[in-house]
């Protein structure tokens, strides 16, 4: 748990939550219901401007509740008979580091009219620690409304970078939030969870952004045993409209063989805590645009007469009668392939002639997404393979990992070397019509099967040397050089 003041404003608050953190620590010692109180781990970023470690600080303070006086005033959260500050940090303590509360106090903490305690609440009680003696309280308990259900809003964003992925024997990484807040804000909530290849990592420590360095209460909680962080920050006089980085979260995970996908998702803690900004003119939630969280999914789809197979990095596939890929799915009515989570390498996209197909269609096109990467569109007006012939594509979510996917020079994909590639290779680097894009589309998505010389670019001179190969010309060797993912065995 975190408590941190702004030292340049001239808010009473800060006097107060700098005396209440060492009465948290000292006075609230002093006695201990033992029907209520609730012993919980306190994690103090005693310097926000450095990281905060996952085992930085970790001590047992007992908790003081009197349920028996909670419901005589609404916002008194610890039945004291007033409210105070020391209510708000009670309040956070609930959402961000799961404080167990009696219902009776609970209840007296709903003070925005809704069921179910969140970052709003903890806006409206602070709303209400600021009203001028004698105005009119702005508090409601108990609340007479269900559960508060935020609305989505477009403008306010929370981003990480798309398709993180640590790469093979790495065994570090580093994701940084950017936050986008259209309107001025009270507060937020932001409930994480990191996976690293399914599992989870040790994160080893969290860095508030710039902005968020100013905020007058924050709180967080680092549960390693779950690969979970809890973050809530309030401003009483709000945060202005812009954009920055939220925090920095940096972690290790043991080395791996193989690289693997760093996937964050926001979810419903308990309490009732979730992905929330609390706007500051009127305290309404809003739920962020989340850009990059949650699984990346793969989508291929195929125009014309033809079918489509996929195979993943981890030599599963999915095809039209088959499937060994987990949560992937094969559309038949227009001839499409779902995966939901795609792995980190290679892809590739094999398609065949549909031969129950009576459109008479000669040609076809195909396309290909993973999310967080350009769509890309591999072939347009492709002639359909023959019967028992195959064309083959890649696309990858790893573009700098290398890996055989092809024999060089086999520009058509077909797995063998013969005319067939020269001719291919003709055609791109003449840019001949009859496919689309030109020319990529005539080496069939992977451009090093063209360069049966291995000198980084496709000409005339690897046509010949393909010639020169396959009728075995002396002068040699005129064997294809194996380049880039170009780079199966020839035996």
């Amino acid at each position: 748990m975190i408590f941190k003041l702004s030292k340049d404003k001239n808010f009473n608050l800060r006097f107060y939550f700098t005396i209440l953190f060492f009465l948290s620590v000292g006075l609230l010692i002093l006695g201990e219901s033992p029907a209520f109180a609730q012993k919980y781990p306190i994690q103090v970023w005693s310097n926000p401007k450095e990281p905060l470690a996952a085992n930085s600080q970790v001590s047992k303070y007992p908790l003081e509740l009197d349920p028996d006086t909670c419901l005589s005033l609404c916002g008194d959260g610890n039945g004291s008979g007033q409210v105070t500050e020391q209510d708000l940090t009670l309040l956070f303590n609930y959402l961000l580091n799961s404080a167990v509360l009696p219902a009776s106090c609970l209840s007296n903490l709903e003070v925005d009219s809704f069921a179910q305690v969140n970052i709003r609440d903890a806006a409206w009680l602070s709303r209400e620690l600021l009203r001028v003696t004698g105005g009119e309280p702005n508090l409601t308990c108990p609340a007479p409304f269900p559960p508060y259900q935020p609305v989505s809003k477009l403008d306010d964003t929370l981003q990480i970078p798309l398709g993180i992925i640590l790469p093979a024997w790495a065994t570090s990484a580093t994701i940084p939030f950017e936050y986008k807040n259209a309107a001025s804000i009270a507060g937020l909530a932001l409930p994480l969870r990191i996976r690293v290849g399914g599992v989870i990592p040790q994160i080893d420590s969290v860095l508030l952004g710039p902005r968020s360095l100013t905020a007058d209460l924050a709180a967080a909680t680092i549960d390693p045993a779950s690969g979970t962080i809890n973050l809530g920050l309030l401003w009483e006089n709000g945060l202005a409209p812009g954009k920055d980085t939220l925090l920095t979260v940096f972690l290790s995970a043991p080395p791996s063989v193989s690289p693997r996908l760093v996937r964050v998702d926001t979810f419903p803690l308990t309490p009732d805590n979730h992905p929330l900004f609390v706007n500051f003119s009127n305290l309404e939630g809003t739920v962020p645009t989340l850009l990059g969280f949650g699984p990346i999914p793969l989508y291929v789809q195929a125009f014309s007469p033809v079918n489509v197979i996929v195979l993943d990095p981890n030599d599963d596939s999915i095809g039209i009668s088959f499937n060994t890929i987990g949560n992937a799915y094969y559309n038949m009515a227009n001839d499409s392939i779902y995966i939901e989570e795609a792995l980190p390498g290679h892809y590739q996209i094999k398609v065949v002639k549909d031969t129950l197909d009576l459109s008479n269609d000669s040609s076809y096109a195909i396309e290909a997404r993973i999310d967080g990467t350009a769509d890309n569109l591999l072939a347009s007006s492709a002639p359909v393979p023959s019967e028992g012939e195959e064309h083959n594509y890649v696309i990858t979510s790893q573009p700098n990992l290398p890996s055989c996917l092809s024999l060089p020079g086999d520009a058509n994909g077909d797995g063998k070397l013969n005319l067939v590639d020269i001719i291919s290779i003709a055609n791109y680097v003449n840019n001949t019509s009859g496919c689309q894009p030109r020319p990529d589309c005539w080496l069939w998505g992977l451009n090093c099967r063209g360069d049966w010389n291995g000198n980084g670019v496709t000409t005339l001179g690897d046509a010949i040397s393909g010639v020169n190969y396959i009728f075995t010309r002396p002068g040699g060797p005129w064997n294809p050089v194996a380049t880039q993912a170009c780079c199966l065995p020839l035996f």
